[in-house]
């Protein structure tokens, strides 16, 4: 728990200081993830619905946002290693 507790800090440290991850992107993927099973079918739905999109949009938009931070996560580790 420490350990992913200081990667955790260090990411959140590293997107801000690149601006890679603003504030309406973070709230769409912790969103995106959240519950299992049925509850997150129903809590996509909800969430694409709030937004104005379609489901398939939103897939599309986490997504991107999820490469996005599989680069940041990848250049922090290269950069700590």
């Amino acid at each position: 728990d420490a350990v992913l507790a200081v990667c955790g800090g260090a990411l959140r440290r590293y997107l801000d200081v690149q601006g890679e991850l603003p504030d309406d992107h973070r709230q769409l993927i912790v969103s995106y993830y959240q519950n299992d099973q049925r509850a997150k079918i129903e809590n996509r739905r909800r969430l694409a619905e709030q937004l104005g999109i379609t489901a398939h949009n939103l897939n599309v938009r986490a997504s991107r946002i999820r490469e996005r931070l599989q680069s940041c996560v990848a250049a922090c580790l290269k950069k700590a290693a």
